[in-house]
């Protein structure tokens, strides 16, 4: 699919970000490990941080005792609105997380990489 994208704009130009690249490199990651990408995700960065509340489905933070729910400003109005579930491009964005779980991330970044 990437192959048929028309460039907008000069290459390196502009900063632009594209989904496509994320899940490609997504696919290709899991297809390296011999593993689908979510379980690659899960072995190798979540269950090595100890990141217990963060997962890849909208409906499996709803069952937790407490989430976020997602909201839109609409006509100068703040509303609250279904949640979206991301399919077919899950690297590109479908990690749901908490605050802690988002900061033993951070410090993971910022140890240059190690964890513990």
């Amino acid at each position: 699919m990437i192959l048929y994208l028309e460039p907008s704009l000069d290459f390196r130009s502009q900063f632009q970000y594209n989904n496509y690249g994320y899940t490609t490199i997504g696919y290709l990651a899991g297809e390296a490990f011999d593993m689908e990408w979510e379980e690659l995700v899960q072995k190798r960065i979540f269950d090595v941080l100890g990141m217990e509340r963060t997962n890849f489905c909208v409906e499996v933070s709803q069952t937790m005792e407490d989430f976020a729910r997602p909201y839109a400003l609409q006509r100068d109005q703040v509303t609250e609105m279904d949640f979206r579930r991301m399919t077919g491009m899950e690297p590109a964005g479908a990690i749901n997380s908490s605050v802690n779980d988002m900061l033993r991330w951070m410090q993971m970044l910022l140890a240059k990489g190690t964890a513990g």
